[in-house]
């Protein structure tokens, strides 16, 4: 009997390599992809930087905007009250044109009578300048001085409150660039404020000094007789 003899080295060993060349294809290819994740979560991690770093420049814009929408609506309260006051004062010049220019009857003789009295003015200005010059001379540049000085203050207000406005308008736009920028920005909206504080104080000052002369000049009348 014969006994035929098969050797097996020869196919385990192709198995091996071939084993062998699968695992590293494998690893390989996991390579890859750790490299490939990696890369992705480099550059998710820039972005979340930079749009933190966005996030807290618009804070801080936020931070600097708010102070300046809070002192916008205090001015808006300070210009209610001052046009209060105006209306007061214009109730004020229109009576003091009544009592020194016109008659007394004229009063109460209603609108289209007050209109043909105001056409008359000039005749009756020269009337009540002969019997009382000093008053009537005196009504006129009052009331002269009050409507010039109150323009020249409205054209004031309104281009502070223009560039006020511009400043913030401008702040918002530009909310995503630098720190260096928005504080000389803000430096310069800030210099502002004092100058608007003065405005208001000086429009107050005014109105409530007209608003003595007039009833000091209503008054001379009264007492010239």
């Amino acid at each position: 009997m014969y006994f035929r003899y098969i050797s097996h080295e020869r196919p385990i060993s192709t198995s091996r390599s071939s084993l062998k060349s699968e695992e590293q294809e494998e690893y390989w290819e996991l390579k890859r992809s750790v490299d490939s994740l990696q890369t992705q979560l480099s550059t998710e991690r820039a972005q979340r930087e930079v749009a933190e770093q966005e996030a807290d420049a618009l804070a801080h814009e936020l931070s600097q905007l708010e102070p300046k929408a809070t002192l916008l609506g205090v001015y808006k309260e300070r210009l209610a009250e001052m046009e209060a006051e105006v209306q007061e004062l214009r109730l004020l010049l229109r009576s003091s044109k009544d009592n020194v220019f016109l008659p007394l009857d004229d009063e109460a003789g209603g609108a289209g009578h007050r209109g043909r009295s105001l056409r008359r003015g000039s005749s009756e200005r020269q009337l009540l300048s002969d019997e009382q010059p000093e008053v009537t001379h005196h009504g006129i540049s009052l009331l002269s001085e009050v409507d010039a000085q109150y323009t020249a203050l409205q054209e004031k207000y309104d281009t502070l409150l223009r560039r006020c406005q511009g400043g913030m308008l401008s702040e918002n736009q530009k909310a995503a660039q630098t720190h260096t920028h928005s504080k000389y920005v803000n430096t310069q909206n800030d210099s502002q404020q004092p100058e608007y504080k003065a405005l208001f104080q000086e429009i107050f000052t005014f109105i409530q000094k007209s608003k003595k002369d007039l009833k000091e000049n209503r008054s001379k009348p009264g007492q010239a007789e």
